[in-house]
């Protein structure tokens, strides 16, 4: 009830703004017979969409008119001047952040006398430079698709993804992935409702704790590029929930769907076992459950809308098993091929959105919406940890909405909105593990052992307690004034988020985890904690001005914004831990305090005048995102040390001595030095008030300081015979304030991309330079048998010395990061209602990872700040590969409608981390690694190698029967109609199960549906 008062209270009172909103527009120009222009032409656009029924607007002197903040839906204009005849055109059919050219002749005649001309809707906006693709509900119920993130991923032809989230009709869920386009990144995915976010504040504010339910949903917007807006934030993928209103008949929705371990085949091959694949990933059932109702409380006065949905799915995850020696004295793994594990996860929505016509002019909408959601066994998703290794992760959102509009003229508009976002995650065990010894101690396995455990599994228990948990709560609210004649449309505004980032994290009860190489003990890791960090943010603040200024067939649109960031950290405390003491920290303020000045640019011309060709250009500056975690990555309790590595040889003791391979570090852990069976820490300062990593206060406070990238895009579109229309575009997206946290030999990778750490305690002449022989393996290609040098390990009488500055990168040198890419388009309306969209494009950005993951393109980090190795693959050029996406459908006989989904993209990249024993380095180096028995060597080139392409069709059959005002349809999809089976991820350490696919894409699966409306 208090977060419903603060949403209400903050729309009331507008004290801020947001960006891009899911509104549309109509816009054009009114002339007579002759073709003179028109001014004071009375416009007035109509649809059940608005709840006040009409907006209206009056042609300037110009002839030039402009309706805006529409929602989505179908429309009719009419055009009225006295002494004319009145015209009305019909059917308009608006897409959110669209802009229709109606343009109008009116002809000499009686008011009395109404023109009608109905048609279909113009497909080209030649106003908006604004990239997007609109989903409506109808077309994500027609296409195959999963309704989630990846389903809208799957119908954007530019959009990158992991390979290792393909998804095949709904079996990877709600996977935690973040879209990037362009080059863009990750973390700058925005996720919107009613054009304010709803990002928890985990991960460059990318948290995606909350999903989209499809039932509530008018469209889905993604938004690909901004023009010259100068509302967006970044410039990454917006996602755009626009919510339904409900109306004034009562309306009604349910969607079943279903797929069974029965319905899905298998595609596992000879090449496949060859690579020691003993079982393909697959599917137990995946169902989903999802219905709505709406209608008026009171007509054209009070709308209410309801959605509610439970969705999930049971996997088989390939090549795991249940230890059969869980409680073994030799920590052994070893799997039971009579029992497979399967994964699981659920999540459940309901929610509730009532629109208030307060007055002629004032709208209100207040929504809420609860969600409990579980990833469940994700962890288990890549086969990398035993069951009883598992954490189950439970997350609870409540996200309360509220929105205000006063069209207090024709030309001016005031607009409002707040969202209240408060979420809790959590782990536990999961359900399905076995019992647990309470003195067992997690295990990783480095290089894998023949029969069981493979390179970096994880068996035995988990790292940590199971009692992980954050609550990444934020709150945002926006404000803005509009201004809006026919040739402009002035806008500015503000925005204003705060959130705090609170984490907990508490490692096992004995403090420490073990590495065994081969099934051997040869490393402790051993961990502070427990550590509780409270990082805030506020504000997250931007005010920003634009205008949209049309001037006969050009249109520029120019934008400005100002983005202020502040976060900091109160005074803290924390508990003392098995290894650790207690520990007490000051408060830090401005971690950071950034102010950046964001200029952007766009231009719009209608070639001949009649709305159908348009060619288009932009450029833009955007910041990347950034919240609390910014605050949380300088917190004390962080940057001292909280874990380190420790050399640990289980046999040093003489044979017949108890302490001899007792699978126990006999040793005194808290030592940082030499003692019993374990090698000096990686950092001698472990678990104390030392303070190991210092950021540069030149890097956090200031004047264009934040990282930021620079976005061009141009492109012609072009509308054809009417129902078809193509475009073509080259994008292009370069970075600057960045450093050598992009690059993969970093050695101390700091937490934002704009900064790299320099230890001061050491020096280029600390390290010493080695080359070893690479191993024998034909599928090394010309690096089987070479000499890699270039390799490097700091000398002992500098080992666990550690004194960190975090700066900029170019103090040290130049670091370079480009995209150069570019889309061909289409979309047609055919005959018999059918149609296709689609297209491809040519671009070098690569995504490896699900999660945050890294999204990278051609980037150069070629100088040094502590260690020469920093050169080794400090170039990388990821190949131009095409993507290619289409989806389509066609009405069949007797009622039924065919439809498909066809997506061909890159492979997998292939790496091959080699885990060099000290034996094998000690003769090349004339001694002992300073950091223990072994230290891992990439093989290949980061992004040279990839697995073959993934080609994916998706199929649907389905038919429509209406029972008097009840249309009931049913669907039978086929997806992976091909049953291919590309690896989408691999084990990368080089050694015995190097290769070996951990996921492939899902075999050929059926899916039954059923959905009813009203």
């Amino acid at each position: 009830m208090r977060a419903c008062l603060v949403v209400l209270a903050c729309s009331m009172l507008a004290p801020a703004a947001g960006w891009a909103q899911t509104t549309s527009a109509i816009a054009g120009v009114v002339k007579d017979s002759s073709g003179a222009v028109l001014p004071g032409v009375t416009v007035e656009a109509s649809s059940p969409a608005l709840i006040e029924r009409i907006r209206s607007a009056v042609t300037d002197g110009q002839g030039q008119y402009k309706i805006t903040e529409l929602r989505p839906g179908t429309y009719s204009v009419t055009f009225t001047l006295s002494g004319f005849s009145v015209a009305k055109r019909e059917g308009i059919e608006l897409t959110a952040n669209f802009t229709a050219a109606i343009n109008v002749e009116l002809n000499v005649g009686a008011l009395t006398e109404t023109v009608t001309v109905s048609g279909q809707s113009a497909l080209v906006d030649v106003q908006n430079v604004n990239q997007q693709k609109t989903f409506s509900r109808a077309l994500l119920d027609t296409v195959p698709t999963n309704k989630g993130m990846l389903g809208y991923a799957a119908l954007v032809p530019a959009v990158v993804s992991p390979p290792n989230a393909q998804d095949v009709g709904g079996s990877k869920g709600e996977l935690s992935v973040r879209m990037a386009i362009h080059g863009g990144k990750q973390s700058d995915q925005k996720l919107l409702q009613d054009g304010m976010r709803y990002n928890a504040m985990v991960q460059g504010g990318t948290g995606r704790a909350f999903f989209i339910n499809p039932a509530s949903s008018e469209e889905i917007v993604v938004a690909l590029a901004n023009g010259g807006s100068g509302e967006a934030p970044t410039g990454g993928v917006m996602v755009d929930v626009v919510p339904k209103d409900g109306g004034n008949r009562n309306a009604g929705y349910f969607l079943a769907n279903y797929a069974g371990k029965k319905l899905q085949g298998d595609n596992i091959d000879d090449e496949l076992r060859g690579r020691g694949l003993k079982t393909v990933n697959g599917i137990n059932d995946i169902y989903d459950l999802n219905g709505a109702m709406g209608g008026p409380f009171r007509h054209d006065k009070l709308w209410w809308f309801t959605a509610h949905r439970h969705w999930g799915q049971e996997l088989l995850v390939p090549n795991l098993y249940r230890n059969a020696t869980p409680l073994s004295p030799t920590y052994t793994f070893t799997p039971d091929f009579g029992k497979p594990v399967t994964g699981y996860q659920w999540n459940q929505s309901d929610n509730f959105r009532v629109t208030w016509k307060v007055s002629e002019r004032n709208k209100v909408t207040i929504s809420h919406d609860f969600q409990f959601n579980c990833p469940c066994t994700l962890s288990l998703a890549s086969a990398t940890t035993a069951l009883e290794a598992a954490n189950e992760s439970r997350w609870r959102s409540n996200m309360t909405q509220s929105t205000w509009t006063y069209p207090a003229t024709d030309k001016l508009l005031f607009s409002a909105g707040a969202t209240v976002l408060i979420a809790r995650y959590h782990n536990q065990a999961p359900s399905i593990a076995p019992p647990r010894n309470s003195s067992m101690i997690s295990v990783i396995e480095q290089t894998g052992l023949a029969g069981g455990a493979t390179a970096g599994f994880r068996y035995i228990a988990p790292a940590n307690t199971n009692r992980d948990t954050q609550r990444p709560s934020q709150t945002n609210e926006r404000f803005s004034i509009a201004y809006v004649t026919g040739s402009h449309n002035v806008k500015t505004g503000i925005f204003y988020e705060y959130g705090h980032s609170w984490n907990y994290s508490k490692p096992n009860d004995f403090g420490y985890t073990y590495t065994f190489r081969a099934g051997v003990p040869f490393q402790i890791t051993e961990s502070a904690g427990p550590i509780l960090t409270l990082g805030i943010m506020n504000p997250d603040f931007a005010w920003y001005a634009q205008d949209q200024w049309t001037m006969n067939r050009l249109t520029l649109s120019m934008g400005l914004r100002f983005d202020w960031l502040r976060t900091y950290n109160p005074a803290q405390s924390q508990v003392a831990g098995p290894l650790s003491q207690d520990r007490s920290f000051p408060s830090q303020d401005c971690l950071p305090c950034w102010k950046d000045i964001n200029p952007r640019l766009g231009v719009s011309y209608d070639v001949f005048g009649n709305g159908r060709t348009a060619v288009k250009a932009s450029l833009g500056r955007y910041v990347v995102a950034e919240t609390a975690q910014q605050a949380d990555a300088y917190n004390f309790a962080n940057t001292s040390v909280n874990s380190v590595t420790r050399s640990w040889t289980d046999t040093t003791f003489p044979v017949g001595d108890p302490r001899r391979s007792n699978f126990v570090p006999d040793c005194d852990l808290k030592n940082p030095q030499t003692n019993g069976e374990c090698g000096p820490m990686s950092d001698a300062q472990f678990g104390q008030l030392k303070i190991t990593t210092h950021p540069d206060p030149d890097a956090l406070k200031g004047w264009g300081k934040r990282q930021y990238n620079w976005q061009f895009g141009t492109s012609v579109e072009q509308q054809l015979r009417g129902n078809v229309a193509v475009s073509a575009g080259f994008y292009r997206t370069w970075y600057g304030n960045f450093g050598l946290g992009a690059g993969p030999s970093s050695a101390a990778a700091p937490t934002w991309e704009s900064t790299t750490t320099d230890n001061l305690l050491v020096t280029l002449s600390d390290y010493q330079q080695f080359c070893v022989t690479a191993p024998i393996d034909p599928r090394l290609g010309g690096v089987s048998g070479r000499r890699i040098c270039g390799l490097y390990d700091l000398i002992p009488s500098k080992f666990g010395q550690v004194d960190n500055l975090v700066t900029f990168a170019k103090n040290y040198g130049k670091q370079t990061e480009y995209y150069n890419g570019a889309d061909v388009n289409m979309s047609a309306r055919l005959p018999r209602g059918a149609m296709i969209q689609g297209g491809v494009n040519w671009g070098n950005s690569i995504s490896n990872t699900i999660g945050l993951g890294v999204t990278k393109s051609a980037t150069n980090w070629c100088f040094v700040v502590d260690n020469p190795e920093q050169l080794r693959f400090c170039e990388i050029k990821p190949p131009y590969q095409p993507r290619l996406k289409v989806f389509g459908s066609v009405p069949l006989l007797k009622g039924l409608t065919g439809s498909a989904n066809f997506q061909s993209l890159p492979g997998a990249p292939i790496a091959a981390t080699w885990s060099a024993s000290n034996a094998v380095i000690a003769p090349e180096l004339g001694r002992n690694l300073s950091s223990g028995t072994a230290r891992n060597i990439e093989l290949l080139a980061p992004n040279s190698v990839f697995e073959r392409r993934i080609n994916q069709l998706d199929l649907r059959l389905s038919k429509a029967v209406k029972v008097g005002a009840l249309r009931i349809q049913g669907q039978f999809d086929c997806y992976n109609a091909l049953n291919a089976n590309p690896v989408l991820s691999m084990n990368t350490t080089f050694g015995p199960s190097w290769l070996t696919p951990t996921q492939v894409l899902d075999a050929r699966m059926f899916k039954v549906g059923v959905q009813f409306e009203f």
